[in-house]
């Protein structure tokens, strides 16, 4: 750690801490000291292709201009944002400080939907360099295929019919139709810091890519704007869909369909984190019960996937 910090001018490690609640790239929080003094960083080593280095790179620096609370990369002694460590793409950023809300006021909503509007307006300039969300219908069927061995009759049963009524939803002219662009695609409570009321920062843009704005939104509907059951909280949808809007409005049929693509973007994060877990267990095509899931769980190497099932039972 000593020696990657030093390509950008920091000449002592005090302490080190491995983030462990991110699964796709590897993190860690680390105190380091530079001729200016102490500082606070997060060094990560990207594991993932779900969006290009360089893109994210180019996002951040886009939005940040722009004066969106986003982690800034450093750049090395020699100007690039990116260097190398144990064979990864390596970058470095400053740590904010903040905690990740557990309930939400509906103020804190508000400021995520409009940090989410002014992200979508901000970073427009960038769609046509963007990866295509890699989530589209080929995924959704290929990934249920591969995991529904997994699940309990009536949960495939549930399955089935949430992916006949996506890729019904992803044929229509009029869906292809609605705006596209530049998304953060995983702006869940984990990926937000917040001081007391104010928004301090949003990190992890490793999902960003290009699709429907009004997904981004569905995204974060599902964790900002839901109880502990999943229902939805009328008074926090109400705050993040406003703070939306006040800074880009949605249109008429991107408010019809956000309850489906709440769906699908519940639908999505089931399955992808299904498939952890078999990859984590190593598991044929059996039915995975619940104490050799809670074993997985405890690795740290996958998410949990029951809380998505519950999701999509509920929009259901």
């Amino acid at each position: 750690m000593e020696r990657l910090l030093s390509e950008y001018g920091f000449n002592h490690v005090n302490q080190i801490e491995h983030a462990t609640q991110g699964i796709e790239n590897s993190n860690f929080f680390v105190e380091a000291t530079s001729a200016t003094g102490k500082t606070r960083l997060v060094v990560t080593l990207f594991e993932s292709e779900l969006a290009s280095d360089r893109f994210v790179l180019r996002l951040l620096d886009q939005l940040a201009t722009n004066g969106l609370p986003v982690p800034v990369p450093y750049r090395t002694k020699d100007g690039d944002p990116i260097t190398s460590c144990q064979g990864r793409n390596t970058m470095v950023v400053k740590r904010f400080p903040g905690m990740h809300p557990k309930v939400p006021t509906a103020e804190q909503c508000r400021q995520i939907g409009a940090f989410l509007g002014r992200m979508h307006l901000v970073a427009k300039p960038l769609s046509d360099s963007a990866t295509p969300h890699p989530r589209g219908a080929g995924w959704l069927r290929a990934r249920a295929q591969e995991v529904a061995g997994l699940l309990s009759s009536q949960a495939r049963l549930m399955l089935d019919e949430a992916l006949a009524t996506i890729l019904a939803l992803l044929s229509r002219a009029d869906v292809r139709m609605l705006a596209q662009g530049v998304v953060h695609g995983d702006l869940f409570r984990d990926n937000a810091l917040f001081e007391d009321e104010q928004l301090a920062a949003v990190i992890d843009f490793h999902h960003a890519s290009r699709t429907m704005l009004a997904f981004d939104l569905a995204v974060a509907l599902n964790d900002w704007a839901v109880d502990s059951q999943g229902e939805t909280d009328p008074a926090r949808r109400s705050a993040l869909i406003g703070g939306y809007e006040q800074v880009r409005r949605l249109s008429l049929a991107e408010h019809t369909y956000l309850d489906a693509l709440c769906l699908y973007a519940a639908l999505c994060f089931w399955l992808s984190r299904l498939s952890q877990v078999k990859r984590v267990a190593k598991w044929g095509h059996t039915h995975l019960p619940p104490w050799r899931l809670d074993r997985v769980l405890a690795t740290g190497q996958a998410k949990d996937p029951r809380w998505f099932e519950q999701l999509v039972g509920v929009h259901f």
